[in-house]
């Protein structure tokens, strides 16, 4: 697909509007998603309710009733057009995440060996060699898609989805990698399990990443380990 070189604004619903920076996975295509995202957050401006952001885009929720769609897409084109060089993205941070890539957490390890030619030291080598960046939050709570992924580690999604994957599961797909923060279905490839929570409900931060922030995965080779990381107090674990 192709890069856009200006942003396109659409309105996606009476009281909506899509900025549109791609059409495609790229970092610098995000960057200005997040820049975006950063500067809404800390300009509280009163006419917005909401906003969510993906790989590419930003969807902003506004009051119809304190603005009209004419207005509120000429202040949101000002910010973006004249606004967002000057912004800096704030609290990004690098996590590292201890991952089990054994075959009783690694359900399709040997599926993805299979299909890429690649042995397990191989597969381990390539998942953790790279610095990921945390592209968007979904499609369960505090689910992180991290974009990056080597192109060797490339596999479709599975035929048939899982009606369970265990909390913490590692899985890839295309050239993303993400890990399940709950126990949900799932149709990913996973590929190890990580003993860290990535959500908790009752916390005043209830998700260990946010869109901007970067992984990088190491490898833990023992369930001893896997269990002592889990059962440390305080679940930000640092190698």
């Amino acid at each position: 697909m192709r890069k856009m070189s200006e942003p396109q604004y659409v309105l996606s619903s009476d009281d909506s509007i899509l900025v549109k920076f791609g059409e495609e996975i790229d970092s610098k295509i995000n960057s200005k998603v997040l820049s975006l995202s950063s500067y809404l957050t800390n300009h509280q401006i009163p006419e917005i309710k909401d906003f969510t952001v993906g790989y590419s885009t930003v969807l902003i929720f506004y009051d119809s009733l304190k603005i009209s769609h004419h207005l509120f897409l000429q202040k949101i084109k000002e910010i973006v057009t004249k606004r967002l060089k000057k912004n800096k993205i704030s609290d990004q941070k690098i996590v590292e995440i201890p991952v089990l890539y054994s075959k009783e957490f690694g359900l399709d390890l040997d599926s993805v060996a299979n299909q890429t030619g690649l042995a397990l030291e191989e597969i381990i080598d390539l998942h953790t060699s790279k610095e990921y960046i945390v592209y968007t939050m979904g499609f369960s709570p505090g689910f992180p898609y991290l974009g990056g992924l080597d192109s060797k580690l490339d596999v479709p999604r599975l035929k048939k989805p899982r009606i369970k994957v265990e909390k913490g599961s590692v899985g890839i797909t295309g050239n993303q990698t993400g890990i399940y923060p709950i126990e949900s279905p799932g149709g990913w490839n996973i590929i190890g399990r990580t003993p860290l929570e990535l959500f908790n409900s009752t916390s005043d931060s209830p998700t260990l990443l946010k869109p901007g922030d970067k992984v990088k995965f190491f490898e833990i080779t023992t369930l001893d380990e896997f269990d002592q990381i889990n059962h440390l107090e305080g679940k930000n674990f640092k190698k």
